[in-house]
């Protein structure tokens, strides 16, 4: 893990040179890829059962009706994510969106949950057949991170739910100091987005289920470590048995090592994290994730899929994917090393405010590819083509997909926190000291499994000691 202080400037942190990929001048003319997000780990084809996780998206695009009630205002339709309230000309410091969701019949037996790619900046979710039963499932504090709501307790399998999301801008967080009380991203702007961002959908998991994947590679000697969290939302213990493979998501290697099977006892209502047996990597440069240094039109970086089968009772009850790129980059010295190649790192800022409210959820230019853009994709090859090895994205953290992208493009990126610093300490440090550090700590949580990440940076030119800041890096890296 390597972490930084933010800078004003890349440019004031690094050396002027090109990384050297030892492996640039082999063909890397594979096969094109499928499509592969890792916005949600994605369910590994091939092992569905009943009980399998499934997800609706809950978007206005996807058919949804939402409404907003700006704060002392009257309802009114909205869409959903669409960057938030301020894009769409409401002008407000607070609001509650809702929208009716029909559970589906399926869903019996499950866990029945609401996910938040984000709401900035305070959410408190209430779910329930109707407005006078609605009751208080989640809350959240902190722009740009996702998180869930359980609404299993509320949710009736073929019934319809009320949803209410009661949402407080980042205005609603300045003190009386005139500073905020949570990481901002960009004080001096004043089209930060406020409200529901980049999507939401209802989730229906096995009761037993896997919560999330962390994969850590090392070299001398090349290791794949695992790390699997499972929940159990029974009301006994379960013991459970996690099977896995790995692929290449490139198409371009057959033989990998075996993921030896791992078994753990699930407390009720309990998560575990679960240790895998290391796996020695035996596949060499080739399989390592290199950028795309020098330019080469049409590359890819190699990336690779871990696929895991969750057993219950001898019963496969889900199966997980998860993408991974196998690098190790270190500051060594004075300088960096990616994968034991000295690397110096060239590159620029990239700040979403001065490109509009939630450009990174809403403009064209960060998007998937149309017939009249060439998106996210497009731009991060002119990057490449500039000879460009890294990008600083300043503040406000990209979305997922950007990630992906910058992963399969190979583009090294550093990861930054929205915790400001700057115009004199515009943030409260004592104030949002909590929602501060878990902003950092759930940053690192989304990303980490990113290899195009090669760099944390725990706040931007930060005005007060970030020694715990750092620290909460440390643990989601750990």
């Amino acid at each position: 893990m390597i972490w930084l202080q933010g800078v004003g400037m890349i440019t004031a942190l690094v050396v002027f040179a090109i990384a050297v990929n030892p492996v640039a001048a082999q063909s890397n003319a594979e096969a094109t890829p499928p499509t592969f997000t890792s916005e949600t780990a994605k369910i590994a084809q091939g092992f569905r059962t009943p009980d399998q996780s499934d997800s609706i998206d809950l978007s206005s695009s996807a058919g949804y009706n939402w409404e907003l009630r700006p704060e002392n205002g009257a309802w009114q339709s909205v869409k959903v994510p669409e960057g938030g309230w301020k894009t769409q000309g409401f002008k407000c410091d607070a609001g509650t969106y809702r929208t009716h969701v029909r559970v589906p019949a399926f869903a019996t037996g499950h866990v029945v949950r609401l996910a938040f790619a984000a709401v900035n900046f305070g959410a408190v979710v209430l779910a329930g057949p109707d407005e006078s039963h609605l009751q208080k499932v989640a809350e959240h504090l902190n722009g740009w991170m996702p998180f869930t709501a359980d609404i299993t307790a509320v949710a009736t399998a073929g019934s319809e739910l009320l949803v209410e999301v009661e949402v407080k801008g980042r205005e609603k967080y300045r003190l009386a100091n005139g500073r905020f009380a949570v990481a901002e991203g960009a004080s001096w702007s004043a089209d930060v987005a406020d409200g529901i961002l980049r999507g939401v959908e209802l989730q229906v998991l096995p009761r037993i289920h896997v919560e999330d994947v962390h994969i850590v590679t090392t070299r001398n000697p090349d290791l794949l470590t695992i790390t699997v969290s499972v929940s159990n939302a029974d009301d006994r213990p379960q013991e459970v048995n996690i099977s896995g493979g790995l692929q290449s998501w490139n198409k371009s290697f057959n033989q990998y090592p075996k993921v030896q099977p791992a078994t753990a006892t699930i407390p009720a209502h309990g998560t575990v994290s679960v240790s895998m047996p290391p796996i020695v990597w035996p596949l060499g440069l080739k399989s390592y994730w290199w950028p795309n240094v020098p330019y080469r039109p049409g590359y890819k970086a190699q990336l690779h899929t871990l696929s895991f089968q969750l057993y219950a009772s001898g019963h496969a009850i889900e199966s997980k994917a998860t993408r991974f790129g196998f690098r190790e980059f270190r500051a060594v010295g004075n300088h960096y090393e990616l994968n034991g190649v000295h690397v110096n790192l060239r590159g620029d800022n990239q700040q979403e405010a001065n490109f509009g409210t939630d450009a990174y959820g809403v403009k064209s230019g960060f998007g998937r590819p149309t017939e009249t853009n060439g998106g996210w994709p497009e731009a991060v090859n002119n990057l490449l083509r500039l000879n460009f090895n890294v990008m600083r994205i300043h503040q406000i953290p990209a979305t997922p997909y950007m990630l992906d992208v910058a992963d399969e493009e190979g583009l090294m990126l550093v990861g930054e926190s929205p915790l400001r610093g700057s115009e004199g300490g515009q943030e409260d440090w004592k104030a949002g000291h909590d929602s501060m550090l878990a902003m950092d700590r759930e940053m690192v949580f989304r990303d980490r499994n990113h290899p195009s990440i090669v760099l944390w940076s725990a706040a931007n030119e930060w005005a007060e000691p970030i020694q715990e800041a750092v620290a909460a890096i440390d643990l989601g890296t750990c």
